[in-house]
């Protein structure tokens, strides 16, 4: 028989084979399991999850650009009353400014009236009082 020494180093060969067979082995596991991450179905129902928050969102952006056309023509419209109600105004305050220059010309109707009833009740005055010299 072979000295155990001399079977030592022959079993260290297979020894270290049935080491590396083992690594290669746990090598060719880890290959073949799931990769780390998401998995396809996870990744499908993410974006079907975004498309349909997108899609929302798309809704929304929609509905708050009809509710923005609602109240830009609504703006017109009173905007348009506005402006009929300042072309009302303005020629409200033509028509002042035409009674105002009436009204002037009246006062200095009324003024020269004045002076000429000032100017009779000093000639009736007068006529007064040579009837009274007379008398």
């Amino acid at each position: 028989e072979a000295p155990p020494e001399a079977a030592a180093p022959a079993a260290a060969p297979a020894e270290e084979e049935g080491e590396q067979s083992l690594r290669d082995n746990e090598n060719a596991t880890t290959q073949t399991e799931v990769p780390a991450g998401p998995t396809r179905v996870q990744l499908l129902v993410k974006i079907a999850i975004i498309g349909t928050k997108l899609t929302h969102r798309t809704k929304q952006i929609e509905s708050l650009e009809s509710t923005i056309k609602e109240k830009e023509r609504a703006f017109a419209e009173k905007d348009d009353v506005i402006k009929g109600k300042d072309e009302d105004i303005a020629d409200m305050e033509e028509k002042l400014k035409v009674k105002e220059a009436e009204l002037e010309e009246n006062k200095a109707e009324i003024a020269t009236f004045q002076e000429k009833m000032d100017e009779f009740e000093k000639t009736l005055a007068a006529k007064q009082k040579e009837v009274e010299d007379l008398v």
